[in-house]
């Protein structure tokens, strides 16, 4: 028994020291290694690096590593002059180039993660701080912003947030690598990133107004496991929107009517639905129903009868969503109660509400970080449920950039700030929809792409749905809507060349959004060809087959963190060619989807990772690890792949 005890003891003491093994190279370099990864720091010049085996994943970018702004310019760490471990934290203090201030470093080692943390202790705020990470060969990134989805992998462009805030889609402080990293950086404060700006080779994040940052490198053997660690740290959702969002599409009013809303049209569109036989859960009511921002009420001489309107669509079977915004209009009824209680934003002096110029005009906006302010809104959507049955709201506007730096708020928050406090109103609603958000993936909440553009483009068009779509499920968002089929900027169907919906657009934007987790018409497929129609609704009828399947997903991110549409590479991350297809997707874990996105095109090649597939229509199979060729994808159908076994 004695022998048995100390050949455990010996086992116990090699493991302790191989979770905790310190070693100096010389005077160049600390070595810290655990059972998963190797940190190297590099003294002078100063650096930081992380390692597999002898595989560099991660690497602060030497001298631009570390760098902050003041007002006598830009300082660069250069050295570290002194450090300490104390169990698994190592305390660093470097010089900078500039002045002889210390800054102070430190960086806890944890099994799966990284937490580095840099401080001006002898400062105040400074214009901004910045980290910098070298962007290794082989290495693809993904995340950020939701906008900068189209350059995938996001390496392949020249990308540049320059302020990174919660503007016109949703966006989260959170990069992933191929190589089994991701970069956290849990922060509300102004910020600003970049992925190789000017061909400059590197990853660089901002905090501007700061005297500190933090970073979490969160380490795992591969992208799909970075990402599952990110969603359970930032938070699993806590609901599950509504099997309509899911198993049917949604219609919604704005690109149909604009803001030309009455009674009889909302009425006659709910009629067509049923009458074309496409199936529908959810009735939008988007801007125009009530006469001004900040009044919510309908428009008495369009809605004589609104009560009675939602009572018979929800006859019809549809649940029924308002449009809803934060702005307010000066001279609404009740802009002087606001103006009088302090709630609204205010400008910076802090005495006065700040106007706030956004798409919809030159508004003020609800500061719902004011919890009275708060309450006051949430009561008026409540008497709209109470008196005609309102089922929920399209939440729309709320977006950081619209909010001057120097503008106040109750909270003191910043513009991403106020943006995710108009995100919590959502949780008091079963049936909601946003378009920008900043850290509100634990709300479960819907989220919409922004409005794209009526073109094939791979910027703001039918070419984005995949990649946009893609990069929401990869920060953390899996219940997201593509925009309205055939695109939701009005402006398109506004200007004076519009020449209508073009057919083939329409339908192509129709089979790509079949096998989404949403899917959602504005513009009605009825104002087209018969044939148009029938196309359309077979894959309207599809997505409702599928349901099911969808909402099984659905279910399934709220416990795992798994998204619902998902990269190619989600499902086969050793396989290389997976991380750079951008215009297919994979929908659970066994449908492949690869849409026609080319005007003209009727074939593709398609990429099938390993396995067996299985062409949905005809049956025949494919081993993959393979291209195929000219595909054919002719008007009416969309290819679909089924993964076998």
């Amino acid at each position: 028994m004695k022998l048995i005890n100390t050949i455990l003891f010996l086992v116990f003491c090699l493991f302790a020291n191989a979770q905790n093994l310190v070693s100096k190279d010389g005077d160049k370099h600390i070595r810290i290694k655990n059972s998963s990864y190797e940190l190297v720091v590099n003294k002078n010049p100063i650096g930081i690096e992380l390692l597999k085996g002898n595989l560099v994943i991660s690497s602060l970018s030497g001298s631009n590593g570390f760098s902050y702004s003041n007002e006598n310019g830009a300082n660069h760490l250069v050295a570290i002059n002194d450090w300490q471990k104390q169990g698994k934290t190592l305390f660093l203090k470097a010089e900078s180039d500039q002045t002889e201030m210390l800054s102070e470093i430190v960086i806890v080692m944890k099994n799966d993660k990284v937490e580095v943390s840099w401080t001006l202790p002898e400062m105040e705020n400074v214009e901004s701080m910045k980290l910098a990470f070298d962007l290794i060969d082989g290495n693809h990134w993904y995340g950020g912003h939701v906008n900068g989805g189209h350059n995938w992998p996001l390496e392949t462009a020249q990308v540049s947030f320059e302020p990174f805030l919660a503007h016109s889609n949703q966006g989260t402080p959170f990069w992933l690598t191929s190589a089994g990293v991701g970069y956290f950086m849990p922060c509300y404060h102004p910020m600003g990133f970049t992925i190789n700006n000017e061909d400059n080779g590197r990853f660089e994040v901002s905090v501007k107004e700061t005297r500190k940052v933090s970073m979490e490198l969160l380490i795992e053997e591969n992208a799909p496991k970075v990402y599952r660690s990110f969603a359970k740290e930032i938070g699993l959702p806590k609901v599950v929107p509504p099997k309509g969002f899911f198993d049917k599409p949604t219609f919604n009013t704005w690109i149909e009517y604009m803001k030309d809303l009455d009674q009889q049209k909302i009425m006659d569109y709910a009629h067509d639905i049923r009458e074309n036989d496409f199936p529908c859960d959810v009735l939008m009511i988007d801007a125009g129903w009530s006469p001004i921002h900040g009044e919510y009420e309908f428009i008495e001489e369009r809605f004589p009868d609104p009560k009675a309107m939602i009572d018979e669509l929800h006859e019809m079977g549809f649940k029924v969503m308002l449009w809803i915004s934060p702005y307010v209009r000066e001279g609404s009824k009740d802009f002087e109660f606001l103006v009088s209680n302090d709630y609204l934003i205010r400008d910076e002096t802090g005495t006065k509400p700040g106007h706030i110029k956004w798409w919809g005009g030159n508004d003020y906006e609800l500061d719902m970080s004011n919890p009275e302010a708060f309450d006051w809104f949430l009561e008026k959507l409540r008497k709209l449920q109470q008196k005609y049955g309102v089922d929920g709201f399209k939440q729309d506007g709320g977006d950081a950039k619209y909010i001057p730096e120097n503008y106040q708020t109750f909270a003191d928050v910043s513009s991403n700030g106020s943006t995710d406090y108009w995100a919590k109103l959502g949780d008091y609603f079963e049936y909601n929809e946003y378009r920008v958000s900043w850290m509100a993936q634990s709300s479960g909440l819907v989220q919409r792409l922004r409005d794209k553009h009526n073109n094939w483009t791979r910027e703001s068009g039918l070419g984005s749905l995949i990649p946009d779509g893609l990069t929401n499920s990869l920060i953390g968002y899996p219940y997201f809507c593509p925009d309205m089929i055939g695109g939701g900027d009005a402006k398109d169907f506004r200007d004076p060349n519009y020449k209508g919906m073009g057919t083939e657009l329409f339908i192509r934007w129709t089979e790509a959004s079949a096998l989404m987790p949403m899917m959602q018409f504005s513009y009605s497929p009825w104002h087209l060809e018969k044939k148009t129609v029938g196309i359309c609704r077979k894959y309207a009828k599809l997505h409702e087959d599928l349901g099911d399947y969808i909402y099984e997903f659905a279910l399934q991110a709220a416990t795992t963190g798994d998204p619902i549409a998902r990269p190619l590479f989600y499902d086969n991350p050793e396989d290389e060619e997976a991380y750079l297809i951008s215009d297919e997707f994979i929908l659970g874990d066994r449908i492949l989807v690869a849409p026609v996105l080319e005007e003209g095109a009727i074939d593709r090649n398609i990429y099938l990772p390993k396995g067996l597939w299985k062409d949905y229509w005809s049956d025949k199979t494919y081993q993959g690890g393979r291209t195929l060729e000219d595909y054919p994808a002719p008007i009416d159908v969309l290819p679909l792949f089924i993964k076998l076994n």
